[in-house]
Parts: structure tokens; C-alpha cells; sequence
């Protein structure tokens, strides 16, 4: 349970500066402070020595700005409670950061806890930067009641943590609300849809509707991205919005990477027994520790999820993991250089998943050896473009690659996913190509689409 993202970038932006110039002036340079209201409050607080609220935390990871720890809640006390996510604060020597949030998002989240309960997540804030582990070491995790009174987390070992965690252990096979699940069955429904529609000749009266079938009309309305950047190749950054009328759980166990090569990575053990919350209505940013590194060379990678349905005899079925390709809205995962979160969904075209670009019908100006092409962006992600990485490629009439012209220049250099883009990309000179019957658009070594 944490936040919710949008691409209001240019607000993100600003904050984070204001953010990081308080941090500055006071004294700790890699941290984001806090507003100074929120500074003058926090050294009139009381701390909790109530024994019946039990706070703790794992260890923390960090990527694009972001850290992200596991966290457990006991409530062992006689009284019903309820956890509010704006008490959840992040605090270095003095300067604080509220759970991660960026303007437009919704990430707020009310846990009712009963007497003898334990609520497990894993939280993120925004910090605008990397985290020293001297800064780790002074770092506190709190948790405000509405009266004033502060209860610290204690930082636990991985082991400890888990012992804590007991039988929630985050093992969510058998529920039928994880991500797992979801994917199945939206798989699954897809499936019959067609099946239906195939015996039925296109009667669509055969057919249940979401409604009929998940007791939510918007059930197809969740989409999850998953981003690595080079500068932390060992660290996911996981976003989820859940914009069905659902909640989910996502089980960190059920997840893997799989190379080209057929080698898998899974989720570190630190954070492989917690699972994350995906309320409806909210979108979920945390970054994960992955077992080993993904590498560039080692890509594509395709993501995987642990089926809850052992019998499964899905060809792209191995050891019961399964991708989401043939869901309406598959699993994206980019790679990329980002290094803070205003950057992450940024990426150059060979980047990205064919499914989050369609590029329209090309046009090539032999006179002015230039080629102009649409292109529209279907999900978070934006391109940054590196034109002389464009190249229009010839085909024989065997199919083997001919004349390779590689582009000088073209603009625009971003295209956003508000609207499509008109690209116009200039080359040096074109005459090789023109007797070509079959040419293509290439961005680096990944084939984008047919020009001719």
C-alpha cells in the first residue's frame, strides 16, 4: 500500500528540488527534508513506549530516489485500531519525508486492525537520492497516532523479520485476489471470449461480461511495469495501478526473470516472503532487491509469474511460471539509465515493449532523404529519442538485410504518451534504398516496423 504515480513529471520535478534544497540547508545532503511545519513539529513529539503496538522493518532498498523497506504492524493490544498511511513518516537527523506520492496520484490507505493483528507491506518514500549507509544507519521509520505520540520501528534482521511474519508469510497461492490470479483469469477469460465467439459466430450474447464473470465491470483495468536501470541492476522498480473495483495482493515469491538464455532470477530472500497491497482505486510504487543482476547483454528478460493453478498446460507454462503475454494488458518491463524516478519511464524506443508503440504508415522523401512517421506511446512509458541510432534497413529478395542507411538527426528528441508524435528523421542519403521492395525502421539493433 503506498502510492499512486502519474507523469505530472514537471511537478515532481519542482518538489523534489524544494525538497532537496531543505535537506541542504540543514545539514544532510542526500536526504529530501521535509516542509519546515512539518520540521517544527516533529520536536515537540512524544515517543511511544506502548508495548502494545509492535513496529519493525527490514532491510531497505533504493533506486531512482526511492527507498523501500518491508514492514511489519502488531497490534497486540485489547483495542481495535486503524493504520492511516499519512502517519508513516521517514526520519534523518531530524528531517523528514512522508510515503512516497506524486502529484495527480491517489496513495492514501486506511488497514482496520482487530485486537491480535499484524499487518505486513512494503512502504516507499522518496528521498531524491542515494542513501549513504551512514545516513541508513541514522535513518528512523515512525508511525504518528493522531494524538502526537510517535512509535519508532525497530530494524530487524531479515530472519528475525520473518519469524515475526509467522504464518503470514506471504505464501498467497490459494487466495483468489493476488496478481497471479488476476492475470489467469483475465488470461482465461480471453480465451473463452474467443472460443465463444468463434462457435457462436460472433454472438456475443454467448459471452459473459466482466460483470457476470468477476462481479466487476473494470476488472480488465489494471496495469503493472516493472523498470531496471542499469545503475542498480540488482533493484526492480514495481508500479501497479489498480484502477479495478478489486483489491489485490502481489506475492514478491511468485515473480521471475527469465533471460534469452533461459536463466531465471527471482526476488531476493529478504523481501521474497512480503507481499504488497494493490487497493482498487490506487497505484503502488515500491523497489524490490532482486537475487542477482539483470544484465543488457542477457536481454529481452521476460517476466513471469508463479501460476496458482498447478495443472496449467499453457506452452509458455515452465515449472508452473507463466507470462502475461496474452492478457489485454501484458507485464512491461524496460531497462534503462535512470537514476532518479522523474527519469524512470523514460526510455529509447529498442527499450520498450513492441506493444507500447504503434507507429503509423512511414513516408519516405527521396528528394529530401527524409522519412516521417507517427508514433503513439499506449502506456506510462515516454521515448527519448537518439536519432542517429534510427536507421532505415533494405531487404533482399531472399530476405537477407541489404543497404543499411543510419539517420543524422530528426526531432522531436521526447515523445510523450499524451498524444501522438510526428517524427522526422533525417538522413544523409537514401538513393541505396530506393529500389528496395521491403524496408524497415530500425532503432539500434530492434525492428520497429515496416516502412515499405
Amino acid at each position: 500500500m503506498i502510492v499512486r504515480k502519474s507523469n505530472s513529471l514537471n511537478a515532481f520535478v519542482i518538489l523534489c528540488m524544494v525538497m532537496l534544497l531543505s535537506v541542504l540547508l540543514t545539514g544532510c545532503q542526500r536526504i529530501g527534508g521535509a516542509s519546515p511545519k512539518t520540521q517544527s513539529q516533529s520536536t515537540t513529539k512524544q515517543v511511544s513506549n506502548n508495548s502494545s503496538f509492535k513496529f519493525y522493518f527490514g532491510d531497505v532498498d533504493q533506486s531512482a530516489g526511492i527507498i523501500s523497506a518491508p514492514v511489519i504492524i502488531s497490534n497486540s493490544g485489547k483495542q481495535d485500531m486503524t493504520l492511516v498511511s499519512k502517519n508513516f513518516s521517514l526520519d534523518i537527523d531530524g528531517n523528514r519525508v512522508k510515503l512516497l506520492h506524486v502529484p495527480g496520484e491517489a496513495n492514501d490507505f486506511h488497514v482496520n486492525m482487530n485486537s491480535g493483528d499484524n499487518w505486513s507491506n512494503v512502504i516507499s518514500f522518496y528521498v531524491g537520492g542515494r542513501l549513504s549507509n551512514a545516513d541508513i544507519s541514522r535513518m528512523k521509520m515512525i508511525y504518528t497516532t493522531d494524538d502526537g505520540v510517535e512509535h519508532v520501528a525497530s530494524n530487524v534482521s531479515a530472519s528475525k523479520l520473518n519469524s515475526i511474519l509467522g504464518n503470514d508469510s506471504g505464501d498467497d497461492s490459494s487466495s483468489e485476489n493476488t496478481i497471479s490470479s488476476y492475470y489467469q483469469n483475465m488470461k482465461n477469460y480471453l480465451k473463452e471470449q474467443k472460443e465463444n465467439n468463434s462457435s457462436s459466430g460472433g454472438n456475443t450474447d454467448s459471452v459473459n461480461s466482466l460483470k457476470d464473470e468477476f462481479n466487476d465491470s473494470k476488472y480488465d483495468h489494471l496495469r503493472t511495469w516493472m523498470v531496471v536501470s542499469y545503475k542498480d541492476p540488482s533493484t526492480v522498480l514495481i508500479k501497479v495501478l489498480n484502477e479495478t473495483n478489486t483489491d489485490f495482493t502481489f506475492n514478491l515469491n511468485n515473480l521471475e526473470f527469465v533471460d534469452s538464455s533461459g536463466e531465471e532470477t527471482k526476488v531476493a530472500s529478504d523481501y521474497s516472503s512480503f507481499q504488497i497491497d494493490l487497493l482498487h482505486g490506487k497505484s503502488t510504487t515500491v523497489v524490490v532487491p532482486l537475487e542477482s543482476k539483470l544484465s543488457k547483454s542477457n536481454a529481452p528478460y521476460q517476466v513471469k509469474l508463479l501460476s496458482d493453478d498447478n495443472s496449467s498446460s499453457d506452452s509458455d507454462n515452465d515449472d508452473n511460471y507463466f507470462s502475461t503475454s496474452a492478457t489485454p494488458y501484458p507485464i512491461e518491463l524496460a531497462m534503462n539509465n535512470a537514476t532518479d524516478y522523474s527519469s524512470v519511464f523514460q526510455a529509447q524506443p529498442d527499450e520498450l515493449n513492441d506493444s507500447s508503440m504503434q507507429w503509423g504508415k512511414g513516408k519516405i522523401s527521396w528528394s529530401n532523404d527524409t522519412l516521417s512517421i507517427s508514433v503513439s506511446l499506449s502506456d506510462v512509458f515516454s521515448i527519448k529519442n537518439d536519432f542517429t541510432k534510427y536507421k532505415l534497413v533494405g531487404i533482399e529478395r531472399d530476405g537477407t538485410k541489404g543497404d543499411v542507411e543510419s539517420a543524422t538527426d530528426g526531432a522531436p528528441s521526447k515523445v510523450d504518451n499524451s498524444q501522438p508524435a510526428d517524427l522526422k528523421i533525417k538522413f544523409s542519403n537514401l538513393k541505396n534504398l530506393k529500389t528496395y521492395k521491403k524496408i524497415y525502421l530500425q532503432y539500434g539493433s530492434k525492428t520497429l516496423t515496416r516502412i515499405k
